[in-house]
């Protein structure tokens, strides 16, 4: 019988200290910047009705399932995830703004220059086109969202969940996402070991390393992203594993 493969990593973030104003937990690195373990503000995984859109107030049907934890935001989309940082910047002396948390799309300024908005997308690639998307426990409440363009319903009800599986997004092979301690956390569960190759994705929008701890490093001008460290267990045995990297190419060895 063969043992199936399962792949653990967590997000955290990185940021400048300068600019930002919210309650969390700071833990100071060697980079000197601050990471941002944010608990009490995490949402888990908001379903898109219709209240995710652009920069421009286009629709983002991708965009399936939408949160923020660790001090950063994330979106599910049909192909892969995407992080967004959000920094207000400081206007004609006065000190920064509070952190803004919302949904949008993009890596375009406000006009008015104070609202900074960056993406980093994450891309599966050579996925299935449509992988069956199961979620986990609906959250007590719902949201409506009454704020969008004219002439466009609102999405009402919409509804958080405590966790959401992409399955077969290679065969045989399903991932996992859901948060712990208020850090997003995703498991790739691999039904045959030697299947685990197929498991590749690139990086778009940041600057890729590796930490000597181990972690996948997405730089930004907004931040550090840290991915990992990685993880693999077989029958509840872990074995040695690593991220490799090959230009903007992910992939686990």
């Amino acid at each position: 019988m063969k043992i199936p493969l399962q792949f653990f990593s967590a997000v955290f973030m990185l940021m400048c200290a300068s600019g930002f104003a919210q309650h969390h937990s700071v833990y100071p690195s060697p980079e000197g910047h601050q990471a941002l373990h944010q608990r009490s503000h995490a949402t888990a995984f908001e379903e898109n009705r219709g209240q995710v859109r652009d920069q421009h107030y286009n629709p983002r049907p991708d965009v399936l399932f939408s949160g923020m934890a660790g001090g950063l935001v994330y979106h599910l989309r049909t192909g892969g995830i995407s992080y967004q940082l959000t920094r207000f910047e400081e206007v004609a002396g006065q000190p920064a703004h509070a952190r803004c948390y919302g949904l949008a799309l993009g890596n375009e300024a406000l006009p008015d220059q104070e609202l900074t908005i960056y993406r980093v997308d994450v891309n599966w690639l050579n996925m299935h086109s449509n992988p069956e998307v199961v979620v986990g426990e609906a959250l007590p409440g719902y949201n409506n969202y009454y704020n969008v363009p004219a002439g466009v319903e609102p999405a009402l009800y919409v509804e958080t969940f405590d966790e959401v599986t992409f399955r077969n997004v290679w065969d045989g092979i399903d991932l996992r996402c859901y948060l712990r301690d208020g850090i997003l956390e995703s498991d790739w569960l691999v039904e045959r070991a030697e299947d685990y190759r197929r498991v590749v994705f690139e990086v778009l929008g940041a600057q890729l390393g590796i930490d000597t701890e181990g972690y996948l490093v997405m730089e930004t001008p907004l931040g550090v992203i840290r991915e990992g460290q990685l993880a693999v267990y077989q029958g509840g045995k872990r074995l040695p594993s690593a991220w490799r990297l090959e230009g903007n190419r992910v992939s686990f060895e």
